[in-house]
This record gives C-alpha cells, sequence and structure tokens, in this order.
C-alpha cells in the first residue's frame, strides 16, 4: 500500500475491528525494523559509535563500576527477529548498558509525609512520582533522574522509563546505565527482550 491510499483510507483502517490497534502494531513493528528510518548524512557510521562505547564500556569494567554480565551469549547465536537496515546493527544490550540493582533502604527512614528524597519502589515503575520517601543516608550511585529506564524485578519484568523528578532506586528495581551517558530511546517494554541481557 502507498502511502498516499495509505492516507486515503486512514479513516476505514481505524474504524475496523481491530483497527487501532493493529495500526499501532504496524507502525511499532516498522519503528523497530527501520522501516520508518532513514540515514542520516550527519551521524557517524554506527561502527564507530559502538567502538566510542566499547571503550568507555572497557574503562567502566576496568574501574569496577561496571561488571560483565555472567551467562551472555554471543550474539551470533541468538535469533534475530526481523532484518534492520544496513545503518543499524544488532548488539547485545550489556555493550551499550550495564545493570545497576536497587538498595535495601531501612524502612524506619520511610515517610508517605514528603520528607526527604523520592524513594522508587517496584509498584512506582510506569508511573511519574513515587509514593514513598526516604529520609535516611544514601549513596549517590542510586538517584535516578528523569528519562532512566527502569526495571520492575517482579514476574513481568516491567520495563518503563522514569518520568519523575529525581529518586532513590529500591530494591527489586534495576536501572539500565549507559556508558556513554545517552539514553536509548528505542528500548522499550515490548522490544527490551531482543536486547537482553541473557
Amino acid at each position: 500500500m502507498k502511502v498516499k491510499e495509505f492516507l486515503e483510507n486512514f479513516r476505514y483502517v481505524a474504524e475496523a475491528p481491530e483497527g487501532l490497534r493493529r495500526l499501532r502494531e504496524l507502525v511499532l513493528n516498522l519503528a523497530i525494523s527501520g522501516g520508518l528510518s532513514l540515514p542520516d548524512e550527519k551521524d557517524s557510521p554506527i561502527s564507530v559509535s559502538i567502538d566510542e562505547i566499547g571503550v568507555v564500556r572497557s574503562a567502566a569494567l576496568e574501574s569496577g563500576l561496571a561488571k560483565v554480565v555472567r551467562g551472555t551469549r554471543p550474539l551470533a547465536s541468538l535469533e534475530k527477529p526481523y532484518s534492520i537496515p544496513a545503518h543499524w546493527r544488532w548488539v547485545n544490550l550489556e555493550m551499550l548498558a550495564f545493570p545497576l540493582a536497587g538498595f535495601a533502604f531501612k524502612s524506619s527512614h520511610f515517610n508517605a509525609g514528603g520528607k526527604g528524597i523520592p524513594l522508587i519502589r517496584i509498584r512506582d515503575v510506569g508511573r511519574d512520582t513515587a509514593e514513598t520517601y526516604y529520609s535516611g543516608p544514601y549513596r549517590d550511585e542510586f538517584l535516578v533522574s528523569q528519562g532512566d529506564y527502569l526495571i520492575a524485578m517482579d514476574g513481568d519484568f516491567r520495563v518503563r522509563a522514569w518520568a519523575g523528578s529525581q529518586a532513590l532506586l529500591n530494591q527489586r528495581v534495576t536501572r539500565l546505565i549507559h556508558y556513554d551517558h545517552s539514553p536509548l530511546k528505542f528500548v522499550g517494554n515490548d522490544s527490551i527482550f531482543m536486547f537482553s541481557f541473557a
């Protein structure tokens, strides 16, 4: 279907049974497979970007900031669910980011009255505010900023970008820290496992 034909028939597609859901699915599939992307001449070649991130990753591993994820399978052994454009590359997520698990803060410092700093608990993943505050001591490494990706370590492994203000990362919630400090905008709840650590 050509773009003009699609736009002319958009109303019918959107109003068809399950039409909106299927349309969203189509757009998402096109987006994550590169169907909506053209190379930008201003961008560095992907191999250069990956090499630059690799240098930062090596330094983080050497300093102890990050640890090698055990059990990571080589990318060649992973099934690639679809083809991607030539200017994209499949990479293991652990080559771009590392997980930082939350801390078991003392509940004696918890409060609901807004005293201290917000504390992101597992129930808060996907919300833009935390219900609980923490007024005790903490280490800066557990601070989460708006836009950081969080993984709820429950049965569903929900993945969401934190939309709230700076907060602390509680146990059973993991934060993805990107080696080059730029958030991966393409990581989403449905696609995170395509870039899995294991």
